[in-house]
């Protein structure tokens, strides 16, 4: 039996989605965490820090809640300025941040910190939240680009934070139920042990969109979105 609109919706809103209260203190320590790690990279490095970006799925709402297989985790992007992009590395930025938040968080483990491959990441294992600190150094010449490390290659890519939220946030423009079946492709991605990245689910979806619209029941929309993907 086909499943209508209003249980998909009653699925997302119950068992997908992040619920109000549990984003409300996320945002909390998260906006905690900022001002205190801007402070100290002012004082102790003399980093310039243009902007603070939350991005990633939290951003967008397209956050999953968290379970024994969905961990919750914030994107928060500092966009550095007045360096020069060839004169610092993923390993020189990321290790500046990494010393600011042992010296914020002296009595948290050491295990609680981690430098992944673009990010520092700082595990709070009270409400279960994983914040990943990513350092971008600012264009100058394009509003909320800049580029962003990889700690193995070395390499550096252009990035916009704010383009990718806002990318999200035109479609749900578009289509009220955008977010929905987003959650609904992540929830299948992990359940499938798909290899799919988030970002690539929001591109396919809104493919999707493009191509066939918003008409139709959110079951055969989902169904659409596999299709795109056998």
């Amino acid at each position: 039996m086909p499943l209508t609109n209003t249980q998909v919706r009653y699925y997302d809103s119950n068992v997908l989605r992040l619920p109000k209260d549990k984003r409300e203190t996320y945002n909390a320590q998260v906006d905690r965490l900022i001002a205190a790690l801007r402070d100290s990279l002012k004082k102790q490095d003399k980093i310039s820090i243009k902007r603070v970006v939350k991005a990633g799925s939290f951003a967008k709402h397209t956050i999953l809640r968290k379970t024994s297989e969905d961990a919750v985790d914030v994107d928060v992007v500092f966009y550095i300025s007045g360096e020069k992009v060839d004169e610092e590395t993923f390993s020189s930025l990321s290790q500046k941040i990494y010393e600011a938040l042992i010296k914020l968080y002296p009595n948290k483990a050491v295990e609680d910190f981690e430098i992944q491959r673009k990010a520092a990441t700082v595990t709070f294992v009270g409400t279960g939240l994983d914040v990943d600190i990513v350092p971008v150094i600012e264009n100058p010449n394009k509003e909320g680009y800049g580029w962003q490390f990889d700690r193995i290659d070395g390499s550096k890519t252009e990035t916009c934070a704010p383009c990718q939220v806002k990318f999200v946030k035109d479609r749900k423009d578009q289509d009220p139920d955008f977010r929905t079946l987003v959650r609904l492709a992540k929830r299948w991605r992990t359940k499938a042990e798909c290899p799919l990245k988030s970002f690539h689910i929001e591109l396919i979806m809104a493919h999707v969109l493009e191509v066939n619209g918003k008409e139709g029941s959110l079951e055969k929309r989902f169904r659409d979105f596999l299709l795109y993907i056998a």
